[in-house]
């Protein structure tokens, strides 16, 4: 009895190798002919499979400027100064602390990307991280948000403006 329960195993194992298909011929014995037509045939392209269209854009996209081109004029300049009521638009080309309410923001752009760090009254609130046409919206004093928009950015500098309301 014994003997009939371990070929009942391995033909269950045998078995499941063939349906999880890890087996080959040289595993099982089996021919080329023994295997079922659908296996062969699997491997045909479909009628429905035709080569797809690149999708169009919904929305016309303006060029962005080369990772080192020239950046467009931000009406503030490089003055963090003109922020301190929560608006203003300003070049930021080395890492600055921008000053909104009673907190701060410590402003960096890397590799086209711009990086803000908030901080409220010295202690860090979190950060966040985008790239030109992203947006930043976080909370400041008296139930005001400012939003951050990047205007535009290269690889190491960034216009960006600041909105309160």
């Amino acid at each position: 009895m014994p003997v009939r329960v371990k070929r009942v195993a391995a033909v269950v194992v045998v078995g499941a190798l063939a349906v999880g298909g890890c087996s080959s011929d040289k595993d099982t014995g089996a021919s080329e002919a023994k295997r079922s037509p659908s296996a062969s045939q699997s491997s045909k392209p479909s009628k429905s499979a035709e080569p797809s269209k690149p999708a169009e854009p919904a929305e016309p996209t303006s060029p962005s400027p080369s990772p080192t081109g020239p950046l467009p004029k931000a009406k503030d300049g490089k003055n963090t100064g003109a922020c301190t009521d929560g608006n203003c638009e300003i070049l930021v080309t080395k890492p600055v602390d921008v000053v909104i309410g009673d907190g701060f923001l410590h402003v960096s752009v890397a590799v086209s990307t711009i990086t803000l760090m908030r901080f409220d009254s010295g202690d860090f609130l979190g950060y966040v991280t985008f790239g030109e046409g992203g947006q930043a919206t976080f909370p400041t004093a008296d139930d005001k948000r400012t939003t951050v928009d990047a205007i535009a950015a290269n690889k190491d500098s960034a216009v960006l403006k600041f909105r309160t309301k």
